[in-house]
């Protein structure tokens, strides 16, 4: 399975304020996203994350695989939104476009590392079931407030699903900034970017003339960058995307 990209860290700009900003390496700026469902997604993200805190408590291996593995499930579903929206425009702008479709995490053979020390977690996590493999990595600053958390750092995931003479790659490079709790777990400030990228590839691809195969892999393949900004207040949420 091809490793998660490495991170390049998406500057939020200006203290995450409505401003679109670039990228980060030169591409594209993000823009306002004007999409009830991929905002409500990002606020839920964002609530889902704060379970990473409750990591601390005792650092039990499984409970904690259990909570990056809910964390990972949002973050895959925040990106997929916000393609399936992309996709949306695309049609009614009469333009080529497909949402990739978000496959199931398979929990099956579970392996690799996890520690907790100092509020610095650090987890690698597989996920196999023969058809299908998922990697999580999550390398995690938490630093607890009077009340609640503060995240920095990156969640990471390769997710590889094969389906006959396919075979789908889903690359996910999450950085957390800042990303604030109450007391209650609320996101209030900071905030999350998602760069993801999906590729298609395969025996069947690899049969078709190059137009053909260029053609398929151009429809198939998606990429694209989203951003999860929040605060001051419990509920706050501003969604920008490329």
């Amino acid at each position: 399975m091809t490793r998660a990209l490495p991170i390049r860290s998406l500057a939020l700009c200006a203290a995450l304020s409505l401003a679109a900003c670039d990228d980060g390496d030169g591409g594209a700026s993000t823009g306002p996203i004007d999409d009830p469902a991929t905002v409500m997604q990002g606020q839920r993200t964002g609530e889902q994350s704060a379970s990473l805190t409750e990591i601390q408590a005792g650092a039990d291996q499984m409970s904690a695989q259990g909570q990056i593995t809910l964390v990972g499930q949002s973050i895959q579903a925040f990106a997929g939104q916000h393609q399936a929206f992309k996709a949306q425009q695309a049609a009614q702008s009469g333009l080529t476009a497909s949402a990739a479709p978000l496959a199931e995490a398979v929990q099956a053979q579970v392996a690799e590392e996890f520690s907790f020390e100092d509020g610095h977690l650090r987890a690698n996590v597989n996920y196999s079931n023969g058809m299908s493999t998922i990697l999580y990595q999550v390398d995690m600053q938490i630093d607890q407030l009077e009340p609640g958390y503060t995240l920095n750092g990156s969640f990471n995931m390769d997710f590889d699903v094969s389906q006959g003479m396919y075979d789908i790659d889903y690359v996910y490079d999450a950085t957390y900034e800042n990303l604030t709790f109450d007391g209650a777990g609320c996101p209030v400030g900071g905030g999350f970017s998602v760069r993801y990228a999906y590729t298609l590839s395969g025996e069947f691809l690899n049969s078709l003339p190059p137009e053909s195969r260029a053609q398929i892999e151009q429809s198939a393949a998606a990429n694209g960058t989203v951003v999860a900004s929040f605060g001051p207040n419990c509920g706050d949420v501003i969604v920008e995307g490329t």
